[in-house]
């Protein structure tokens, strides 16, 4: 254990005992939650408890739990009235944080009322995009491509819109990447990263400080000026090509990259009025894009070129 310090993540100042690798609030911040950790559980779950991951909200707050074949488990329970988020489990404390830092941080934010897309959003100069898509789409690898143009790192696997008087900005996530091995290794890694889970020999992606590619993290939030939504790989497409999407097609495909849409966040009223005052005020396209690793420099300098015109 470590003294407590207030961290921000997503815009929410949170009071925590562990070390979090998020920036550090300023002095005389108030925390909206506090996070309490009492240390790793020897108790393993029995065969028959295995392998399921359960979300269940209750009048209370809501518990996400983590049920791994091993017989490890990791569990979130947050009670609004305390607005105490406690963590618990047999694993480390590094092999939580990316639930913590995704998945938990997703649900805390939806239970706030926060609308948030599932993406990856970089900043280039003083302007931010984001790329959005479902999991596995490359947002994260795009993102890092993006880095090595230049572009730092605001957020990755979350994209918190914030209203202001006339646009929105994108709140500030943590300094991390997380992408599989073949992406990594197109991209100009500086250093050895380490596994997203390092006490998994079998994991498949990595967890990239942002430090390790060119453009580094951005610790402060950044105007948002475009999205873009990955289409499915075409093995047909040759090139890059950014189609602008006009703002009644926008919203609807901005409901759709909801974080957790139909898991941690039903398709409510609310989200809708959300993602129409967002595509009313962002430019938002649909990304086409070939199958092939070898075109991500295109891809970036491409967004960077798109963005910085504002054509939509």
């Amino acid at each position: 254990m470590t003294g407590r310090c207030v961290h921000l993540l997503y815009g929410l100042a949170i009071d925590s005992p562990m070390p979090l690798p998020v920036p550090v609030a300023g002095d005389g911040r108030e925390a909206d939650l506090t996070l309490s950790y009492r240390g790793r559980s020897a108790d393993r779950l029995a065969p028959s408890e295995r392998a399921s991951r359960d979300l269940a909200f209750d009048a209370r707050g809501w518990e996400l739990r983590y049920r791994r074949m091993t017989g490890d488990w990791v569990s979130f329970r947050y009670c609004r009235a305390s607005r105490r988020l406690a963590v618990a489990g047999t694993e480390r404390w590094e092999d939580i944080l990316p639930l913590l830092l995704g998945v938990a941080a997703g649900v805390l934010l939806r239970d706030r009322g926060v609308c948030v897309l599932h993406g990856s959003v970089v900043t280039h100069r003083t302007e931010a995009l984001a790329v959005l898509g479902w999991s596995g789409a490359g947002k994260s690898t795009l993102a890092g491509a993006l880095m090595a143009c230049g572009a730092r790192l605001i957020a990755d696997d979350l994209v918190v819109p914030e209203r202001l008087s006339d646009g929105f900005a994108v709140q500030v996530g943590h300094p991390r990447l997380s992408l599989e091995r073949d992406a990594a290794d197109a991209l100009p890694i500086n250093g050895t990263p380490s596994l997203l889970f390092p006490s998994r020999p079998n994991g498949s992606k990595l967890w990239i400080d942002a430090a390790a590619l060119p453009g580094g993290f951005a610790s402060e939030p950044a105007r948002l000026s475009a999205i873009y939504v990955l289409e499915p790989r075409d093995i047909t497409q040759t090139w890059p090509e950014v189609v602008w999407l006009p703002a009644r097609s926008a919203a609807v495909t901005l409901m759709r990259q909801v974080y957790g849409v139909g898991w941690i966040a039903r398709p409510t009223s609310e989200l809708l009025r959300s993602c129409v005052e967002i595509a009313s005020h962002v430019p938002v396209a649909h990304l086409r894009r070939p199958h092939a690793l070898e075109i991500l420099p295109e891809t970036a300098e491409l967004l960077l070129a798109a963005t910085s015109t504002g054509v939509a």
